[in-house]
């Protein structure tokens, strides 16, 4: 097997399986039927490396995609 890097779990270990924004467990998310997400802060999928990744619950994950869109946007605009 092919080894991709360190697995997403090692990030979400790493962040204690909490979301890093506003700090929801894992936990209080299972109680909701909602879970973690691991975000990729470059936007590479396929960049695995630990100091790329960030663990998010979806409002958040969300609230950093939109973050992104605006970014890019503004980028068109000028």
């Amino acid at each position: 097997a092919v080894s991709r890097g360190p697995d997403k779990n090692d990030r979400k270990n790493r962040d204690k399986w909490e979301c890093t924004d506003c700090h929801i467990s894992a936990n209080e998310l299972k109680k909701l039927h909602k879970r973690l997400a691991v975000h990729h802060l470059d936007s590479n999928k396929q960049n695995l490396q630990l100091n790329n990744l960030v663990t998010l619950c979806y409002p958040c994950h969300m609230k950093r995609h939109h973050i992104i869109r605006q970014k890019l946007l503004l980028l068109k605009e000028k």
